[in-house]
């Protein structure tokens, strides 16, 4: 009698459960200092294939699961649902039992709000100079260049990151705004090259020039989802994303994440946006030669 539990639930538990046996009270002291909010990255092979209801998280350790993701994206936690290498499970409660179930899954990725500097500096650095290593084929150089030796490193280090999550830090601000603002840059880079001259290579070419334009654009969109449809048999979603990958068109995938109001267009665009980066890098060097 008149014992005081401090409990960490969903908001269910306090309306249906708790009132059967007693009342609930604002306690004299906080326990924000002794809670703590973090993200775990699944890397333990003995935790892979097993569903959260068999980890048994809250009875075993004392923290609550609020969310899972996938990446980037939240799944339901559901039954069947098991868990994968890179998946991100975000627990709250107290500081020692975190600590205590990163050690069980893998990696505690706290809500830190720094950039790792050291990695984004010398992945640069190795992009620049891998991207400086061209094969000789008669005439033909043929090479990644900066921007495609920067996307490999970029690659690399996102794969590393994902194998070993203890370096690379961007915290999601920050990605947010390289991305938008990268973006309005780059649109804007591109309009005020090609804008000066546009009158002038309008009047020399003609409606041909826009009609060529228009043809090269489409066809090959059509062609590609069509075969993705029929053949592949791939998710439309998916599909688009992967053909704006395809296009190397950040601005064409936000079009589509906003029209299906979902992150999911992203999985199809990582992909087919890095092999056409390369295949686009050799391919002006092939054509030229032409």
């Amino acid at each position: 009698m008149d014992d005081e539990l401090h409990i960490l639930a969903p908001v269910t538990f306090f309306a249906e459960t708790v009132s059967r046996y007693g009342v609930e009270v604002t306690p004299e002291q906080s326990n924000e200092p002794l809670m703590e909010t973090a993200q775990i990255v699944v890397i333990n092979k003995q935790t892979l294939g097993k569903s959260p209801e068999e980890l048994d998280i809250a009875r075993k350790f004392g923290v609550l699961l609020t969310r899972i993701s996938r990446m980037r994206m939240e799944v339901p936690n559901i039954v069947d649902f098991k868990l994968r290498k890179g998946d991100v499970l975000t627990v709250v409660g107290p500081l020692g039992h975190i600590k205590l179930l990163g050690e069980e899954l893998g990696h505690v990725e706290r809500e830190i709000a720094e950039t790792d500097m050291v990695t984004f500096v010398f992945g640069i650095a190795l992009g620049v100079v891998v991207g400086l290593f061209a094969v000789n084929v008669g005439q033909l150089s043929i090479g990644l260049g900066s921007a495609g030796g920067l996307l490999a490193s970029g690659l690399g280090i996102g794969y590393l990151r994902s194998v070993y999550p203890r370096f690379g830090r961007l915290p999601d601000a920050v990605r947010w705004i390289l991305m938008e603002f990268g973006l309005l840059v780059f649109m804007a880079g591109v309009g005020l090259r090609a804008g000066g001259d546009i009158i002038e290579t309008f009047v020399a070419a003609g409606p041909v020039l826009v009609l060529a334009g228009i043809c090269v654009t489409m066809i090959p969109i059509f062609i590609g989802y069509i075969f993705g449809r029929k053949v592949l048999n791939i998710h439309p979603v998916l599909l688009f994303g992967g053909i704006t990958g395809s296009m190397t068109s950040g601005a064409s995938l936000s079009v589509v994440t906003k029209a299906a109001n979902s992150a999911v267009p992203s999985l199809g665009y990582t992909g087919a946006y890095a092999f056409a980066n390369v295949l686009l890098t050799v391919a002006g060097s092939v054509i030229l030669f032409f």
